[in-house]
């Protein structure tokens, strides 16, 4: 719903943001570990909240403001080599309400089992352990509509 509560991990730019405040979305938070970035995209109204602090340092030092209160969190392209480690997947998992969706997006070569940067295996790792459910998965091209999803338990 339109009225859902949306967190940007890894906001950027914000054009995850920018792009659901065009399909009428308004209550979108997000961090970023660029300061900059977000002085930047606190101009822009896109954002109810969007803070600087870095995800992936355990779930005790991850703001408890954000915590248990989004219906869905995204996540485009931050989980590579020197953006987000892997366990910034159990802050994600913390910020979401029962039920909520984790969508995101990262490079295949990446999402493989036993990659050494171990990003697949974390999901893996919370599906197994009944936090997440795959919601869906699909591969695509970077503007294709298509996404991997899960859903928080």
């Amino acid at each position: 719903p339109k009225d859902a509560w949306v967190f940007d991990a890894g906001s950027g730019t914000g054009v995850i943001a920018q792009l659901l405040n065009k399909e009428g979305y308004t209550n979108i938070d997000g961090a970023d570990a660029s300061q900059k970035w977000v002085k930047y995209v606190n101009t822009k109204g896109w954002y109810k909240v969007c803070e600087a602090f870095y995800l992936g340092m355990g779930v005790d030092v991850f703001p408890s403001k954000f915590k248990g209160k989004y219906d869905c969190c995204t996540a485009s392209g931050v989980f590579m080599p020197n953006h987000m480690p892997p366990l910034a997947m159990d802050d994600i998992h913390s910020c979401l309400r029962n039920g909520g969706y984790f969508i995101t997006a990262m490079r295949s070569f990446l999402y493989v089992d036993g990659e050494k940067h171990g990003y697949k295996d974390k999901i893996n790792e919370l599906v197994n352990a009944g936090k997440f459910k795959h919601a869906g998965y699909g591969e695509f091209i970077r503007g294709n509509k298509e996404v991997h999803s899960l859903f928080a338990e």
